[in-house]
């Protein structure tokens, strides 16, 4: 398999969401499995190539910048405040 430059290791995804072009903030990734707060994911996103699947691997590459390294973001789990304990 080969990686992009850059790459974080994309070969155990724990979510999909889409979303739409332009600036957006606070988007919810459901997660496939449970997580716990102080767990970390990296965020990659694809672009659609026409067909709106998510094809990975596949066809939608993931973005880039200039000098061909994958544009991604870190983040941290974070205790949903919103939820009401059960």
């Amino acid at each position: 398999k080969t990686m992009e430059k850059g790459m974080p290791d994309e070969s155990n995804f724990k979510g999909v969401t889409g979303i739409l072009e332009g600036n957006q903030q606070n988007i919810k990734i459901p997660l496939t499995e449970k997580s716990s707060p102080g767990d970390t994911y990296s965020i990659i996103i694809h672009f659609d190539d026409g067909d709106k699947i998510f094809e990975f691997p596949g066809d939608d590459k993931p973005s880039v910048f200039k000098d061909g390294t994958v544009n991604y973001v870190r983040t941290l789990i974070t205790p949903d405040l919103t939820e009401t304990p059960q």
